[in-house]
Formats: C-alpha cells, structure tokens, sequence
C-alpha cells in the first residue's frame, strides 16, 4: 500500500467535511467511512476489504478515533473479528459442496438485528448512513471471499451465500451460532432429455393406492433414483411431455422430460460433463433391467421447463396399436382408403370411464391427422395413427360405450377392439 491511498482519502474528506458527524468515536473504522460515504475503490483499492488495522490509520489522520467495542452504526457486524469467524464457517460448509469458482452473496436482518440496530442509532444520535450497511457488508466480506477462497463475484453465479443477520452480540458469538446464519444455496439443477420404455408393467410415476404399490416399479424412480444419491439433492420433480398406460410402450425417438434437482450438493458444471450424463444413462438402464433408456440427455434451465410445459397441448403423438375388427376384412386397400379419405377427423371424447374417479368430467374435440391400417388377417390389423395431444387413443378405437364419437367400429360399421398399444413419436419442435 503506497502514500496514494492516505492522500486519495484526505482529498475526499476534506472535500466533503467533517461538520455535523456525531460522536463518530462511536463507529468502527469501516462506519466512519461509510458516515463520508467513501466509495468502495479509492486509488485503486478496495477499502472497506482492507484490514482494520490498515484502516485505522487513515481515521487517525482525520483526527477520529474509532471505537474499540461494538460499533453502534453496525453492531460490529464489519469487525474483522466477526468477519474472520463468518468466513470460517462459510469455509466449512462449503467443503460439503461441489462449486464453481464463481458466488454471489445475499444478506438478511431480521427484525430483531434491525430493532436493535435502530436503538443504538437512536442512543447515539446517529443516522444511518450514505453507504447501505448492506451494501457495505457486500463489498467488505465479498472481497474477503474473493481473496481467500480465490473465487469470483458473479451476480448470476450459480452458488448464493446466504447471510441472515438474527440478533446482536455479533463480535463474542461463538461459532455454533454464527453456523445459524449462514446457508449454502445453490440453484435448481435441471436435466433433461427422452425416455424410452421397452415394459408393459412401468407406470411413469409411482402408482401407489392405499399403501399398496399396483406397479412394481415407475420410470420416475429408475431416473432420479441415481441422481438423488450422486448428487445429494433434496427432491427430485419429474416432469415430462404427458404420460403412457403402464400397458403402453414409448418407442421410437422416446418421451421427452425434464427433472428439476432442489438442493443438490454441486452446481451445473458438474453435471453437464459428459461422463457423467453417461453415467447416468448407464445407470438408469441397469436399474431397470433394460426396461428403460434415456437419449438426448443435457443440462437444461428454467426456460426447457416453461417450454415442455407449454407443448403439453400442441403437440402431436405417433401411435402403433393392434386392433381387432369383429367383421372379416379382406380389402385392404379398400378399407386403408376410405379411412384415409375422412382425414383430418375430429373426434368428441368424454372422459373415460376408465380414469373418471380421478379426472373430473368433460367433453373434448381432438383431431386425428393420420391414419393408415394394415391386415394382419381378416380379422386383426396394424392401425398407426397421428392424433393431437389428450387423443384417448384406446377409447377411439373401442368407443368406451358410446362416449367417443366416432370411433373406428363405428367407422368400419362393426365392434373393435384394442389388444396393444405402443407410442411411436411425441412431436415438440424446439426440443432437445
């Protein structure tokens, strides 16, 4: 530190004064600043992170001495002493994680901290300065951060060291407390992806009625069940772009879908490394015996969540089923042409019966843009289909009773019936 910085500091108080300050004794080194709101950088450098005792010096040069105790301007919350234990704890804490070299910092007083603030002010007949406390304290522990943990200040890093100042004595806490103010917080993790479900017996989620599990496993559990315990998180949300039976397969190009980590113990950089994204794929198909594969897996953001959500009713499906048709068909080409002819087909569903004592009762019009059907003999045939998101594919072929209208018996003038059902393609634009 050269004489620059004495005389850059004298130039500044002398410029704007000393009248009318108060009992300033009564301020640490870092409040006496911020009472003649010195800037963050003097000279070219960061003075509130300087030592006390650098900045010491500097106060004496204007004939202020600054407190020795408790400040009454921070309750000595920018004492070295306080911000040495702070950075202690942070330290501690962050050896739990696996960071960037990036953080930001947010800080939080509590009411108590504030009503106690507030009455030494008042005490003292000071007022809160130019400088926010808040603000000030950014800088100073900031910069401490900086420098020891050799990282950077990054407004949209992804690690937030959250500080929430509770209650005052600061400067005598012992470290137990001071570990109740500080929390590690790093942002959602987000991956996603498309699965492929080779099993008839896997339900997307978790089907569990009265304690009793009716699937034996889900693909949600095969996906996240790695990342929970790799990545140490907190909870894991699925979300993909809509649902099949537990009888119905996603082939083709799989389904597409987004899981949100909460409280994961690292931050993005260790997930998007492809090792580990297939590592990941690896696991999620050993864990379920084959039974399901991941493709296209990334790290994702908030924006893929939004946009998965928002596909959920515009986009299209590509379906594979095996039909039966009660009367004996041999024109094939005849029959395939006739269906073709009534395309695009609205449709009206209510909502079947089958999924009626946990969806509420409504009536919807979708649109089957595609059709084509080939026999397999008289009686048994391949329909594909391209239909709108919400199509209830199994109730378009058998009617469901009537409430489907029409449906392809209705269509063929004779009873059908559906034996599989496979889901080929899910149709996103903008997705992957």
């Amino acid at each position: 530190m050269d004489d620059s910085v004495l005389l850059a500091l004298r130039n500044y108080f002398q410029k704007v004064g000393l009248e009318n300050r108060g009992p300033l004794g009564s301020c640490c080194c870092r409040c006496c600043f911020r009472l003649f709101a010195v800037p963050c950088r003097v000279a070219g450098y960061e003075i509130y992170s300087l030592p006390e005792n650098c900045l010491r010096p500097f106060c004496v040069a204007i004939n202020v001495e600054p407190c020795a105790e408790n400040c009454k301007l921070c309750l000595g919350l920018l004492s070295d002493q306080f911000l040495s234990k702070l950075f202690r704890v942070v330290q501690v804490k962050l050896q739990n994680y696996k960071v960037e070299d990036t953080f930001r910092i947010s800080v939080a007083f509590w009411e108590k901290y504030r009503s106690s603030l507030q009455n030494s002010l008042d005490e003292t007949q000071l007022e809160e300065t130019e400088v926010d406390l808040k603000k000030c304290f950014k800088w100073t522990f900031g910069n401490w951060l900086e420098t020891q943990l050799h990282m950077k200040f990054a407004v949209d890093s992804d690690l937030e060291i959250r500080i929430q100042v509770k209650e005052m004595p600061l400067v005598d806490s012992n470290l137990s407390l001071i570990e109740d103010m500080v929390f590690i917080v790093l942002a959602p993790i987000y991956l996603q992806g498309r699965y492929i479900k080779l099993s008839r017996r896997l339900s997307q989620s978790p089907w569990i009625v009265d304690n009793i599990r009716l699937a034996p496993d889900s693909i949600e559990e095969c996906v996240y069940e790695y990342l929970l315990h790799q990545l140490g998180a907190r909870e894991c949300r699925f979300t993909a772009g809509g649902r099949e039976d537990v009888d119905v397969r996603m082939l083709g190009s799989g389904r597409p879908f987004i899981i949100e980590l909460l409280e994961a113990k690292c931050t993005r950089s260790y997930v998007s490394n492809e090792t580990f994204l297939r590592d990941w794929e690896r696991q999620v198909f050993l864990r379920s015996n084959g039974q399901v594969q991941l493709q296209e897996t990334k790290v994702s953001d908030a924006f893929g969540y939004a946009s998965l959500k928002e596909s959920e009713m515009t986009k299209r499906k590509t379906y594979r089923c095996i039909v039966y048709i009660s009367k004996s068909v041999k024109d094939e080409t005849g029959v395939a042409e006739y269906l073709g002819s009534l395309i695009p087909l609205t449709i009206e569903q209510y909502t079947p019966l089958r999924v009626l004592h946990r969806r509420s009762l409504a009536k919807r019009k979708r649109v089957i843009h595609e059709i084509r059907l080939k026999l397999l003999n008289s009686h048994f045939a391949i329909l594909d289909l391209v239909t709108d998101a919400g199509t209830y594919v199994k109730e378009f072929v058998h009617g469901d009773l009537g409430r489907t209208t029409p449906y392809l018996g209705s269509l063929l003038g004779c009873e059908t019936d559906i034996l599989q059902l496979d889901v080929l393609h899910v149709h996103i634009s903008d997705w992957g």
